[in-house]
């Protein structure tokens, strides 16, 4: 950015702009304090700004851009402003820039710059990206886009439209985002778009009306966006460290050694979630893992990538310049493999529907993935297990077919870890419903820190809510609200463990509490004839239930530790009584109530064999 006559500085440029232009944050000034005489005072030292975002990602990009010289100080109702430091080369002149940044009352040193953004097309979980649309100094008007790298790669110009130059970075870009993916990194694809005059009042005269319309207003403006979100040239990638909250690794080993299948449903790259796992010992060097997610074939549109091993770092891409399909992994099962060697070629060559072959290709897939992890369940005993890695094409496909979703979840109910990667809210709550449905005598808890976990919290038996810096809907919406993930472990491990002995305790001592109560009184009825003669006095029985009633429930629902907090974190096996059904089952029920007739038998008959016949009672 220095060097003026660099080749590549224009590029950097627009790159910088996009991160300084193309977000929703706010920036806020350091608060100024109030004198205790009413005067006021500034906070020590020059005057700061912070900025105030809904995603931390967002916040990290702009102060990238600041960083690089591009820095974004304040906005209005239509414009942005920037403070724009290109520096010099020439050592004084990088003196004399740093001394006048200093005295800046933003902070930021340079040029004042302000740009006007015509329109803004925000981020939505279907979408996968966002947009505005600016117009520079001179009078020209660009569109920046940024979201996945799948939706990304699909709206770039074509190839006979692009430069070699751009090509070789489309190449490259794509390398560094599968590098990016492979060291947890969450990534994002930047471009833009030159707009015409023309082009764009005809587009805004349609956005508008798409906008007003009284009917189907969502999907109409959405196509409307999809218009001027094409032919984009991509300027580059960027990569954010989501780093995981301290104990993480340490709660899932000892949620899985209670017995408590942990599935992670995420937005990210399916390479970005499996690192991720890694690093939180959600998976394991000797694990197996199954993959199952969607890439792009020649002949459909989409083929089927299968691997017990490693997936393909390829990303998705409709655009056949954007994807290699001669490059595969040796324990990969293609799509095309298929059509040229089974009973689907004919069918494809038939006329067949291709979301009929798909199908019939993903039950097969399937199929054979079970009978594997079905007869390796005596190893993987032995050894780490398995775990399913799908992605969100296999789920939006398995929520149309009943028959592609059972088998998907009796394979995930075999494996130990199951992951969910490029998943949007609408789909974690979709997942959480297909194990509810499935299988209804099973609990299931959700846990998420942000807006987009909040349909998967709200599906699930057991909301938690991490307060955090993605905001507090997810707390808001939640159940339980802890502040970071490894509560967890104390959360359910100690405190669930705790509870549901004491509501299983309380609720068959109620039971027996009112049997004991009541029986005597039935039994004195066939001594007294009937009469309705009491059998204990009026007081006697408003104490019992005071006492034999609210005591215990007070004190034991408080006081009652059958087994210490620490002994509970160091063996979490132990939390899984209450799964298996030793608090509260059949066969405890049944004994508590056995023991409320004999204890109310005794009760009555004792008293009653102390006296004489005929004594007057």
């Amino acid at each position: 950015l220095r060097n003026r006559g660099h080749p590549d500085r224009g590029v950097l440029e627009e790159f910088c702009f996009h991160l300084a232009l193309n977000h929703d944050v706010a920036p806020e000034r350091n608060v100024e304090k109030k004198g205790r005489k009413g005067n006021t005072k500034r906070k020590a030292g020059p005057p700061t700004i912070t900025y105030s975002a809904s995603s931390p990602d967002e916040s990290a990009l702009v102060s990238a851009a600041r960083h690089f010289g591009y820095f974004f100080h304040s906005r209005s109702t239509r414009t942005v402003s920037l403070r724009l430091r290109y520096g010099n080369p020439d050592e004084d002149a990088v003196k004399a820039e740093r001394a006048a940044a200093s005295q800046d009352p933003t902070g930021g040193g340079g040029v004042e710059a302000k740009y006007e953004i015509l329109q803004k097309l925000n981020f939505s979980s279907k979408r996968k990206r966002s947009s505005v649309i600016a117009r520079r100094a001179d009078g020209s008007l660009v569109l920046y886009c940024k979201g996945a790298d799948n939706v990304i790669l699909e709206r770039l110009r074509d190839a006979d439209q692009a430069s070699g130059d751009e090509e070789r970075m489309v190449a490259q870009s794509r390398e560094h985002v599968s590098q990016f993916a492979e060291d947890g990194l969450r990534t994002l694809l930047i471009s833009k778009r030159e707009l015409t005059e023309e082009f764009y009042k005809g587009w805004k005269e349609r956005y508008d009306a798409a906008a007003l319309s009284l009917t189907n207003r969502k999907q109409k403006t959405e196509a409307i966006m999809d218009e001027v979100e094409s032919d984009l040239q991509l300027l580059g990638v960027t990569g954010i460290e989501d780093r995981l909250q301290d104990g993480v690794s340490d709660a899932i080993a000892s949620l899985r050694a209670a017995g408590v299948k942990v599935w992670v449903l995420t937005g990210d790259k399916v390479d970005t979630a499996v690192n991720i796992g890694y690093a939180c010992a959600l998976l394991t060097t000797d694990m197996n893992l199954w993959y199952v997610h969607w890439l792009l074939g020649a002949c459909v549109g989409s083929f089927l990538s299968f691997s017990p091993h490693e997936p393909s770092t390829q990303p998705y891409s409709p655009n056949p310049r954007h994807h290699d399909t001669t490059t595969s992994h040796p324990h990969q099962f293609t799509l095309n493999r298929y059509l040229t060697t089974s009973v689907e070629g004919g069918m494809l060559r038939e006329g067949a529907s291709p979301n009929k072959l798909t199908k019939n290709i993903v039950e097969k897939r399937m199929d054979e993935m079970l009978a594997e992890v079905e007869s390796q369940d005596a190893g993987a005993k032995t050894m780490g297990g398995s775990a399913l890695i799908v992605d969100t094409y296999l789920i939006a496909w398995i929520e149309q077919e009943p028959t592609l979703q059972a088998k998907f979840l009796r394979l995930a109910s075999r494996c130990q870890s199951v992951i969910c990667a490029r998943v949007s809210p609408s789909q974690k709550s979709q997942v959480v419903d297909f194990v509810r449905q499935a299988s209804p005598r099973l609990i299931t808890l959700a846990i998420g820190d942000g807006a987009n976990d909040v349909p998967m919290i709200q599906a699930a038996h057991i909301g938690v809510g991490i307060s955090g810096q993605e905001g507090l809907q997810a707390v808001n919406s939640s159940d339980y609200a802890i502040a970071q993930f490894r509560f967890l472990k104390r959360l359910l491990l100690v405190h669930g463990r705790w509870s549901i002995r004491r509501v299983a305790f309380v609720v068959m001592y109620i039971f027996y509490k009112n049997i004991l109560q009541c029986l005597p009184a039935f039994f004195f009825a066939f001594a007294n004839q009937f009469s309705g003669q009491l059998l204990f006095n009026v007081w006697i029985t408003q104490s019992f239930n005071l006492v034999g009633t609210g005591l215990p429930i007070m004190l034991y629902g408080v006081l009652d530790r059958d087994v210490e907090a620490d002994t509970l974190l160091r063996f979490p096996s132990i939390y899984g009584e209450g799964r298996r059904g030793v608090f509260f089952s059949i066969k405890v029920v049944l004994w508590w109530l056995g023991l409320s007739v004999v204890d109310a038998l005794v009760s009555y008959l004792l008293p009653l064999a102390t006296f004489p016949q005929g004594t007057d009672t």
